[in-house]
């Protein structure tokens, strides 16, 4: 074999030896996970006490707003104030909750304001909201997150245990689309493969942060003292912003794992899930674009290589004759994948399939694509879309615009 090759196992040898590495610490790390929420109901909790306020904003969330207010409107947590944020919708949002609050009173829905310069739009719509609640307890979700009947009465009850004041839930990622089997779990697992809730939750590191906008709950006098939405009214990432808030104000905060307690369908297309993302990736890694060149080529070498590799050898002797050394391009290849879908299976963050596994090498392209698209796009100014709405950002704070 020539040097060129020996380099090309060797490099890629190594890569097989990382994973295997990476796949043991995950699957160590699953097993162990403390930081979970289950829906076992204990027969001794209360069923209610303080009053929760739960709040959705919602723009154009037709089909997605009603069914969302079935769930909650089916909490076993008998104390609730429910009130929907109509963000300016412009399709039939308004219509799917008057007729949810026609039929509870428990529900209220109240009109968007017009949006002051500098605030985002989600941030702005939960800030608005949080002034009409009336709850000892509030808890923020999307209007594509569908609850559980324990839901409610599951996160209070650990917020009490714990003698915590802000919480924040990763629940079931739901799939449909192939592109959201291709792709909506690469992003997962590297998003919760970076982030172990043991650092995130120790107050004691401020730079480990993390959170899901999808559910998080605070109690009233958490969530003032961290200064509320008023305090990252220009985050583009409201949840996360809202976690570095809680650890800079010494507010005692946790992420935890909790599929049983709600399920949510981010996007639906691929349209959805390359403006979703576009939107949120580069903002995740604080605007440095040094630091997404990095993790570009780091996904591309220990991701796609070993796949190409194995490939351009195989067609090079044929599969019947790779030498005995090429196997452990495979091995490396395989450990990928191995990785990946024992992180997402262990935590069960996803109703993941093995059978898409053969679409991790694609989906990781698309995710390397993602985050190459967000930082060009906000760094050149060009700002990203969503919901009707263009965001542009200097990095040092977002600017929405219409």
């Amino acid at each position: 074999m020539t040097a060129l090759t020996w380099i090309a196992i060797g490099t890629l040898s190594l890569t097989g030896l990382i994973w295997l590495l990476n796949l043991l610490q995950l699957v160590t790390r699953s097993r162990e996970m403390v930081f979970r929420i289950t829906a076992d109901r204990d027969p001794e909790a209360p069923t209610g006490g303080a009053l929760v306020s739960v709040i959705i904003p919602a723009r154009n969330e037709a089909g997605h707003i009603g069914p969302c207010l079935d769930t909650v409107l089916s909490q076993t947590w008998r104390d609730l104030e429910i009130i929907v944020l109509d963000d300016r919708s412009e399709d039939g949002t308004a219509a799917e909750a008057k007729e949810r609050a026609d039929r509870d009173p428990r529900v209220r829905i109240v009109g968007g304001k017009e949006r002051p310069e500098g605030w985002m739009g989600k941030v702005w719509a939960c800030h608005t909201a949080q002034q009409e609640a009336t709850g000892e307890v509030l808890l923020f979700i999307d209007a594509d997150v569908r609850l559980e009947p324990e839901a409610v009465r599951q996160t209070v009850q650990y917020i009490k245990t714990q003698q915590i004041e802000a919480l924040s839930v990763f629940g079931r990622l739901t799939l449909a689309s192939f592109w959201e089997w291709a792709v909506q779990p690469v992003i997962g697992g590297l998003i919760l493969q970076n982030n172990d809730p043991a650092q995130v939750n120790d107050p004691e590191k401020p730079d480990k942060v993390m959170a899901n906008g999808q559910f998080i709950m605070a109690t009233r006098a958490g969530y003032d003292r961290a200064g509320g939405h008023a305090a990252i009214k220009g985050e583009i990432l409201d949840d996360v912003g809202f976690a570095r808030r809680c650890k800079q104000e010494r507010v005692a905060y946790h992420m935890v794992y909790g599929r049983e307690l709600f399920s949510c369908r981010m996007y639906t297309s691929l349209s959805e899930i390359w403006a979703g993302w576009t939107k949120n990736l580069f903002a995740g890694l604080h605007y440095n674009v040094g630091l997404v060149l990095g993790i570009c080529a780091a996904l591309f070498v220990i991701n796609i290589l070993p796949f190409i590799a194995l490939g351009v050898r195989g067609l090079q002797v044929g599969l019947g004759g790779l030498p005995i050394a090429d196997p452990i391009l495979g091995l490396a290849a395989l450990n990928v994948t191995l990785a990946y879908i024992s992180y997402i299976g262990g935590l069960r963050v996803a109703d993941y399939s093995a059978r898409y596994f053969w679409t991790f090498p694609l989906g990781m392209l698309v995710t390397i694509g993602l985050f190459a698209n967000s930082a060009r796009r906000i760094a050149s100014g060009k700002g990203v879309s969503w919901k009707g709405r263009t965001y542009t950002t200097t990095g040092q704070g977002q600017r929405p615009s219409a």
